[in-house]
């Protein structure tokens, strides 16, 4: 009886856990997104304001980041110095493919992020300045989103978890 209670309290437990886990997920999208507004920002100052070339833009840019944001910007700097005709694009594709690994986003999310990465160094001013805009533009749609549906089912999330839990100590017991 002890061993059918300890049981029944863990799948509780796992199961309350699992809950707070997926609201823990769409608080933490709607950061990375926030960070991903950041890293532009600063990436946009560096080359337009600046007049930076794209990889000194992501070296400089790179410093005023938190881990994984400022790897991410590092690892860049690091491909594109080590292979001077290589495209950026494809370094962009590859390293926004492992960040996202490291943190949580939508396909959509990654799907744009990567798009972003597209035009950067190879258009002049005026287009870059454009292609950032509408990139902010998509950025602030997606936290939008991000945080209507966190109203929606942050709560429903844990409330889920618990109940999931009392069912399956129902069935079990």
């Amino acid at each position: 009886m002890l061993v059918k209670m300890l049981g029944s309290g863990l799948v509780f437990f796992a199961c309350f856990i699992w809950g707070m886990r997926l609201q823990n997920n769409l608080k933490s999208r709607i950061s990375n997104l926030n960070d991903l507004k950041k890293i532009m920002t600063l990436l946009r100052g560096e080359i337009l304001y600046h007049q930076a070339e794209l990889s000194e833009a992501l070296f400089a840019v790179s410093f005023r980041l938190a881990e994984p944001y400022s790897g991410f910007c590092r690892q860049m700097v690091k491909k594109l110095d080590e292979k001077q005709s290589y495209a950026f694009h494809p370094i962009w594709i590859d390293e926004t493919q492992k960040l996202s690994e490291q943190i949580d986003l939508k396909k959509q999310d990654l799907q744009d992020l990567q798009s972003m990465g597209e035009n950067l160094g190879y258009l002049d001013k005026d287009m870059q300045e454009k292609q950032f805009q509408l990139y902010f533009a998509r950025l602030e749609e997606q936290i939008q989103e991000g945080k209507k549906e966190y109203q929606k089912k942050g709560k429903l999330y844990p409330s889920l978890g618990v109940m999931s839990g009392i069912l399956f100590v129902i069935i079990f017991l």
